[in-house]
């Protein structure tokens, strides 16, 4: 009987993609990829803190500001109670600011459509980017020096 180590080596294959892979962190130098990647962990952050509402049934508030200083926040149920609530240092849950599942929903809907938006923005936002720089590119490619 072969050992567990042999029938491993020999029952593997090699991989057309290297999957799924761990990445630096690190500021990105490029500031157009910086921006991506803000806009893109910032959706990220935002869909995990619904998610935590959803089955946790909690309350969260979340104020991020772009590189370029825009503020961008998430609260539920709204951001203007979640900072007053936490203000004025009250933990109780007598205020009214605990919803049900039932009441959850249209937030949320509201939350994934605005999402949804603003990734497909940024996509456009992105083609548009690799347009003008095949554009600049051609155009480059065609201009002969004459000297």
């Amino acid at each position: 009987m072969a050992s567990l180590n042999q029938t491993r080596s020999s029952n593997t294959t090699t991989k057309a993609t290297r999957g799924r892979q761990k990445i630096q962190i690190k500021k990105p130098e490029n500031e157009s990829s910086r921006q991506v990647t803000f806009a893109k962990r910032r959706n990220g952050l935002f869909n995990k803190a619904s998610e935590l509402c959803i089955l946790c049934g909690c309350n969260i508030g979340i104020i991020v500001f772009s590189p370029k200083g825009k503020p961008f926040c998430f609260g539920h149920p709204d951001i203007d109670m979640i900072l007053e609530r936490y203000l004025n240092k009250n933990p109780n849950h007598d205020d009214g600011l605990m919803m049900s599942g039932d009441d959850i929903a249209p937030c949320l809907e509201e939350f994934n459509k605005e999402s949804r938006e603003t990734l497909e923005k940024l996509e456009e936002e992105k083609s548009e980017a690799k347009r003008s720089k095949r554009k600049r590119r051609e155009k480059n490619e065609g201009t002969v020096l004459v000297g």
